[in-house]
Order: structure tokens, then sequence, then C-alpha cells
């Protein structure tokens, strides 16, 4: 009984997340509620033990988030590192307790403004760059492995973000302008 009560709080709280995926949940919970469920009193202590510690990783925001291997293979980090970092992530009780170890994010994407995305078409690579930025900045990684690289990357995506908006602005305010419109 309080082991489902435990279960509902801690699925409550990893809904509002969305830097974990929905596999490392399914299987973070998978386990837990196996181990719940076996009749072993210590397994069941067990696992009420690490849903518990999940739910307050969850709520909190304390924990590993899954690492998009596309993107960080983009940013120069193999995928056995995302393999590790999202397989840890889905052990029960564990994403919080590594988070302990690695207090540091990535740095946040640059979202391209209006501006920017008036000119974009002409800068190729950009947009694929910034969508990778964008999915690899904020997270929380196991021990910091890789995180150099991807802070590195996220923020030469948020210097071209930055020109591009910049270039789009500057675009806007001369098609604005008194002297434009005399040109017409």
């Amino acid at each position: 009984m309080a082991a489902s009560a435990v279960g509902s709080v801690s699925k409550a709280f990893t809904s509002m997340n969305d830097t974990t995926s929905q596999t490392s949940l399914g299987i973070r919970d998978s386990i837990s509620d196996a181990a719940i469920n076996s009749g072993n009193p210590y397994a069941m202590a067990i696992g009420a033990a690490a849903k518990v510690v999940d739910a307050i990783g969850d709520a909190t925001g304390f924990h590993i988030d899954d690492i998009d291997k596309d993107a960080a293979k983009e940013a120069g980090v193999s995928g056995g590192v995302a393999f590790l970092n999202n397989a840890m992530n889905a052990l029960p009780g564990n994403s919080l307790l590594m988070a302990a170890f690695s207090p540091n994010k990535t740095v946040s994407a640059v979202k391209m403004d209006e501006y920017g995305e008036d000119v974009l078409a002409g800068y190729s690579g950009v947009e694929s760059a910034q969508k990778n930025a964008e999915k690899l900045g904020g997270k929380r990684t196991l021990f910091g492995i890789g995180r150099k690289k991807m802070n590195d990357y996220i923020s030469e995506a948020n210097r071209q973000v930055n020109l591009i908006n910049q270039i789009g602005y500057t675009n806007s305010l001369v098609k604005n302008s008194d002297y434009s419109k005399d040109l017409a």
C-alpha cells in the first residue's frame, strides 16, 4: 500500500520532468516495482527507498539528465558516453546519487529570435547546430563526462545564433527606415 503511494508520488513528479526519457523512467519504475512486489522484505524496502530517492531527485531537478545520442555525436562526444550516462539514469535511485558527483550542468542554448528566422536560410548548418545545442543545453551529465565538448559545441552554436539574430535585427531596421522607403 505504501509502495503504491510512493510510486504515485514518483510518477507525479517525473511527469513534470522533460529531461529524462520515458524509457529511463519505465525501466526505473519496472525495477523498483519488481523489488516491491517480490515479497522479500529487504527487496521491498530497497524498492520503496529507490522510489523515494527518485521522487526527491525528480521533484528537486537534481538528477542526471538523458543525453540525445545524435546531438552528442555532433558535439564530438562518443556514443559510449551517452549510453553510459543514460544507462546510469535508468537504474532506480541512482540518478539522484550520481548527480551528487556532477553538480554542474551544460551551458544553456540561445534560441533563434524572429529577426534571425528571417535571414536563417542564407546560413547553412546553423539551424541544425542550434537544434542540437538546444537538446544538449542545461543537462546534468554523469561525472561531467563530455561536458567540456558539449559546452564548447553549445557556445559555438550560441555565437552563430547571436550573430544571425543581430544580422536579422539590422536588416529589419534598414527595411523599416525612412531612407529605405525613399528608395522604393
